[in-house]
């Protein structure tokens, strides 16, 4: 007798005594097993002997397994959960998920408990490796969360699989600060383009010109560091909170621009991932003048003795 309250009887017609050897296949047995055997004489008494083992035969599991997504990874949108639900008897299988309590992390509430998760899917077809369901998870709070495959068999042994993973449905921030689009600005060696490039589950950004009209896009700088605003400190007296000052605008540094010998119109576009896969841009155009301007004084010249009202000409 196991997990799923099973009995089996095995019968010996003639037997005369002596040691008896019986090879029992319990691969398909798991959990707390009680063997019994009874014998019974021609007088009709009965010997009985009992012994109870533990089988761990994983075998007689049913298989589930979630192999995408892996575990802590960043979920978002409609997303294929792959694995596999199967067993010679399966009955069903069952993919659920909860949320996390807020001491580990997560938007839950509370122990993670049976009542706590809910159903995504339930089937009655085993599935080897392939999709176990499509999770819509538009709907559900940014946060971490728990999947749970269980797989019940008509043995009454069931087996399940967690899986802790992330959902993410915010895009990331990308916003060019300075230059501020439509600026004009001499060219130079070192222009620094200032900004911000984040997200709770940032990956990485990549900063890049282009020359009007549409020219190829070349690389400025690219970094899996998000760049954020300065944080805020307190003044004190009343408590007032500020932000510090910042130099041209409020946010980091995206990267340093050599814009020397650029002139003309050109776009900047910052671009911003997250581990998501979701995306965000920002784009500006601005105005590069390399051609200083021609200055020239004709009148007075050069050491001229003037006094008085003077023309100046140039």
């Amino acid at each position: 007798e196991g997990v799923g309250e099973r009995s089996e009887q095995i019968y010996f017609d003639y037997f005369n005594g002596g040691e008896l050897k019986y090879i029992w296949d319990s691969s398909n047995v798991y959990g707390k097993a009680t063997l019994i055997l009874e014998a019974e004489d021609k007088a009709g008494n009965v010997g009985v002997a009992e012994i109870t083992l533990d089988l761990e035969n994983d075998t007689a599991l049913p298989i589930t397994q979630i192999t995408q997504p892996t575990p802590d990874q960043v979920i978002s949108k409609d997303f294929d959960i792959i694995g596999t639900a199967d067993d010679s008897t399966l009955s069903e299988f069952t993919l659920e998920y909860s949320s996390v309590p807020p001491s580990l992390g997560g938007v839950g509430g509370g122990e993670v408990n049976p009542i706590d998760y809910k159903l995504i899917k339930r089937s009655t077809f085993p599935i080897n490796n392939d999709i176990l369901a499509v999770w819509n998870t538009i709907d559900i709070p940014d946060g971490n969360y728990i999947l749970r495959l269980t797989a019940k068999d008509d043995n009454g042994y069931s087996n399940e699989t967690t899986v802790p993973i992330k959902i993410d449905n915010t895009p990331p921030i990308a916003s060019i600060k300075f230059p501020t689009n439509g600026a004009t600005l001499s060219s130079s060696s070192r222009t620094e383009i200032l900004g911000v490039a984040m997200d709770a589950n940032f990956d990485r950004y990549i900063l890049e010109y282009a020359q009007q009209p549409a020219g190829q896009w070349n690389l400025i700088s690219d970094s899996n560091e998000p760049v954020i605003p300065p944080a805020p400190f307190n003044k004190g007296g009343a408590g007032e909170v500020i932000s510090p000052p910042l130099p041209k605008g409020a946010g980091g540094i995206l990267g340093i621009w050599n814009t020397s010998g650029f002139d003309g119109e050109y776009f900047l576009k910052l671009t911003v991932w997250d581990k998501a896969g979701l995306d965000s841009n920002d784009s500006i155009m601005i105005i590069l003048d390399d051609i200083f301007p021609n200055v020239q004084i004709s009148s007075p010249t050069e050491r001229e003795i003037v006094s008085g009202v003077v023309d100046i000409v140039g």
